[in-house]
């Protein structure tokens, strides 16, 4: 199978380590890089001095024009978010497979010219690997099946020291620090936004205070809290999400309130627990799987749709969502006011 992967940094080389390990020999890898860094990542952040073309088998491309040229099965964009139209837009309209890490993009005006192509049947999917997460589909089936009730509240937190996110590189260098290249805590935890609409559906309203408020040297935001409303019926809810790069210790964890019991998801501990209060009990899960896990499964799944052009699990509708999530959480603190999420956002820059 014959497969590009444009941009070869820790996410672009952990897709190289998964197809490999997923499609061995079977695999033609190609990939266009623009910067030539000599750093193999391995699994753990681990980076070690070695060409990473040459670690994985890579054959080297010149530009997008070659990756056309050469009609792979699919192509993996693992760039900045700042840079995955210019080459996504291009290569969609050969109805080339794509699989776009996410964001989507890092503003909305981009989005016209994908949506075209999906409505002329392109594929494209979009990497929220959380959702493959087997403590992500309980919870999606507890709250699908109203089994603790209706939903009353939700918080989900993540927080992490940025220069620890990347240790074998200058974070003030990376695509998270840099407002060029799509950086900043809304668009590169994005997970956590695509998480509350498909949980909970698409928010109706956004307030969020974002600001760099850190001695981080970096030109975007590095803490951000949003507090968004959700309908489900005639009932609204509250769903507060709070994300920084300030934090010492990381912290993930998700609480979900419901009419009849809760539920709390430590990502960092791997550990789901689910108090039900009709049985007066709580159970504990914690799930063996590595942070590979899922990324390992939703490239399975992408393989499967190029194969069987079956509709994907994360749909361009659910990435557009979760960009025009975060479009409006930016608008709202940009201007102080509560922010209504509608389609008036495809001409606003995120």
């Amino acid at each position: 199978m014959k497969i590009v992967i444009v941009g070869l940094g820790s996410v672009g080389q952990r897709h190289a380590r998964n197809l490999r390990a997923i499609l061995g020999d079977d695999l033609e890898l190609y990939a266009l890089r623009k910067k030539k860094r000599n750093i193999v990542i391995k699994e753990g952040m681990i980076a070690e001095e070695g060409d990473p073309e040459k670690f994985y088998s890579i054959k080297p491309l010149v530009d997008v024009q070659d990756v056309i040229n050469i009609q792979p099965e699919a192509v993996f964009l693992t760039n900045p978010s700042s840079l995955h139209a210019e080459y996504a837009i291009p290569i969609a309209k050969q109805n080339i497979p794509l699989f776009i890490e996410k964001p989507l993009s890092n503003n909305l005006s981009d989005l016209k010219a994908l949506q075209d192509s999906v409505d002329k049947g392109s594929l494209i999917y979009v990497g929220y690997q959380l959702r493959f997460h087997p403590a992500f589909e309980k919870i999606e089936d507890i709250l699908r099946g109203q089994k603790l009730g209706n939903i009353i509240a939700a918080h989900l937190q993540f927080g992490e020291y940025l220069p620890n996110a990347h240790p074998y590189e200058d974070y003030r260098q990376g695509y998270a620090a840099r407002k060029e290249l799509g950086g900043g805590v809304l668009l590169c935890f994005i997970h956590e936004l695509d998480a509350a609409v498909k949980l909970f559906g698409k928010p109706d309203s956004v307030y969020c205070v974002a600001s760099h408020s850190s001695s981080l040297e970096l030109d975007v935001e590095d803490c951000a809290y949003i507090l968004a409303e959700h309908t489900s019926g005639v009932r609204r809810f509250p769903v507060q999400i709070s994300l920084d790069f300030i934090q010492k210790k990381k912290q993930r964890i998700w609480n979900i309130t419901c009419e009849k019991g809760s539920i709390q998801w430590d990502l960092v501990r791997n550990v789901l627990e689910i108090a039900d209060d009709s049985k007066k009990e709580t159970m504990v899960e914690e799930f063996a799987t590595d942070r590979n896990f899922a990324f390992i499964e939703e490239v399975r799944h992408f393989l499967d749709c190029v194969h069987t052009k079956a509709l994907p699990r994360v749909t361009f509708e659910d990435a557009r969502a979760s960009l025009e999530f975060a479009a409006a959480a930016k608008r709202s603190s940009e201007l102080g006011k509560v922010i209504g999420i509608s389609d008036s956002f495809e001409d606003q820059s995120s």
